[in-house]
């Protein structure tokens, strides 16, 4: 269940303070992602490996593993950066879960 939140009584007020009055309250979030199975799978099914909503580099190939480096950014009034973490590794699990 959502329950609002008053940001001037959490124990972030200085932060939201400091974020709110910043020019570019920007978050920049970039993690390394292991797509070899994503890369499989794609090929397998013919489906295009492009995302619009994230950027991402060329993948890399290793010896045991394709690795995928993503950049996610967002406005920090859109979500929290732990969500944001959270997010990626959630996307990671989806990509770990592909057969």
């Amino acid at each position: 269940m959502k329950q609002e939140i008053n940001p001037q009584e959490s124990i972030r007020a200085n932060a939201f303070s400091m974020w709110m009055s910043s020019p570019v309250p920007m978050v920049t979030l970039v993690k390394t992602f292991d797509v070899t199975r994503l890369i499989k799978v794609s090929k397998k099914s013919g489906v295009k490996f492009n995302n619009p909503f994230l950027a991402w580099a060329r993948y890399r190939k290793g010896w045991f593993k394709t690795t995928l480096p993503i950049s996610l950014q967002f406005h920090h009034v859109q979500m929290d950066g732990g969500q944001a973490a959270k997010f990626l590794q959630r996307l990671q699990n989806e990509i770990n879960q592909l057969k």
